[in-house]
Parts: structure tokens; sequence; C-alpha cells
């Protein structure tokens, strides 16, 4: 999940289907989630360290991109 973050925004959206598939798993579910969720942010961090030097541009760049796709929809979300 961090990688295809860190690739391209949406990939945040595997976000639900990975927290129903570790809740629904036998095991350790908290750790695993926890362990999971660490992996990912340093995989994001290692693969995209600009977005965390940078906030303000790299927040900027993610709205230009909702913009782009959602632009003159009515359902569009709302960015600034």
């Amino acid at each position: 999940m961090g990688a295809a973050t860190a690739i391209k925004w949406s990939g945040a959206l595997l976000v639900p289907s990975i927290l129903a598939r570790r809740l629904v798993v036998p095991g350790p579910r908290l750790r695993g989630l926890a362990l999971a969720g660490g992996i990912s942010m340093l995989t994001f961090a290692a693969l995209s360290p600009y977005t965390f030097l940078n906030q303000g541009p790299a927040r900027q760049g993610a709205f230009v991109q909702l913009r782009y796709h959602y632009a003159g929809r009515e359902n569009a979300p709302s960015v600034r």
C-alpha cells in the first residue's frame, strides 16, 4: 500500500480492503494491522520523501490532480 500510494495518490484507496482483510483473518489482528501500517508508512516515506520534506507543494499537487479528475462533475469533492 505504501508503494502504491507513493506512485499515485489513489493507492490510499487500498486502505479499506486491507483493513477488512486484516480484521477477517484469524490471528493477532491489531498487531498485524499495526505492523502492516508501519511498514506501509516506512515504504511510502522511502519512496516519496518529497511529500514529507515539502508538504505544501505536495498537498497542492494532490489537489491539482483531484481538480483534473473531477472538474465539472456535480459530485466533485471540494478542494481548495
